[in-house]
C-alpha cells in the first residue's frame, strides 16, 4: 500500500508490480489479519485526533526538536495511504 500511494501521489504510472490484490476493498478478510483494515484505522485516527495521539512516545530516540519532522514523514504519508483508500472505497 505505501508503493501505491506512493506512485498514486507522485502521478507516475506504475508499470513495475503485479499486485496480489488489484482491488484493496475486495482485499479485506472476514477474519484474520486484515492490513488495509489496519492502515484505514490508523488513518482515520490522526484526521479525527491528529498525528501526536497516533506518534505519542514513539520518537523518544529522537532529540526533541527533530520529533516535529519525524512526526511529519509519518502524517504525510498516512495521507497519502488515505488517498489511496479513498480511490478504492476503502475509506
Amino acid at each position: 500500500m505505501v508503493r501505491r500511494s506512493a506512485f498514486l501521489r507522485s502521478g507516475i504510472t506504475d508499470t513495475t508490480a503485479i499486485y496480489v490484490h488489484n482491488d484493496l476493498k475486495a482485499a479485506q478478510p472476514d477474519k484474520g489479519p486484515n492490513d488495509v483494515a489496519a492502515v484505514a484505522t490508523a488513518v482515520v485516527k490522526v484526521e479525527d485526533d491528529g498525528i501526536r495521539a497516533f506518534t505519542a512516545g514513539q520518537f523518544a530516540f529522537a532529540e526533541r526538536s527533530s520529533r516535529v519532522a519525524f512526526e511529519g514523514v509519518v502524517e504525510r504519508g498516512l495521507q497519502e495511504l488515505g488517498v489511496l483508500l479513498r480511490s478504492h472505497g476503502v475509506l
